[in-house]
C-alpha cells in the first residue's frame, strides 16, 4: 500500500461549525475531512485559492489544526484522515 505525502492546513478561524483554514491547496470541493486532535468530520462547502471553507457536523471548540482527506497514519500526522 502506497503511503500519500502528507498535507496538512491550519485553521484560520472558528465560527460555530464553520471552519475557514489556510493551506488547503489541493483540497477539492465536498471533500471529506478530519478537524483538529479530535478528529471531528467535517466537509468542504467553498474553495478559494489556498482557502477552504469547511462545514463542521461536531462541536468545534479547541480546534488548531485540519488535514485533507488522504491516506495518514497518525505517527505521522496529528489528525487522522
Amino acid at each position: 500500500m502506497s503511503k500519500e505525502a502528507v498535507r496538512m492546513g491550519k485553521v484560520f478561524s472558528v465560527s460555530g461549525p464553520v471552519v475557514i483554514a489556510n493551506e488547503m491547496s489541493g483540497s477539492k470541493m465536498y471533500e471529506l475531512v478530519r478537524v483538529g486532535h479530535t478528529q471531528l468530520v467535517g466537509e468542504i462547502i467553498r474553495l478559494e485559492y489556498d482557502k477552504a471553507t469547511i462545514q463542521v457536523y461536531e462541536e468545534t471548540s479547541g480546534l488548531t489544526y485540519i488535514a485533507p482527506k488522504g491516506s495518514y497514519t497518525i505517527e505521522d500526522v496529528m489528525i487522522k484522515v
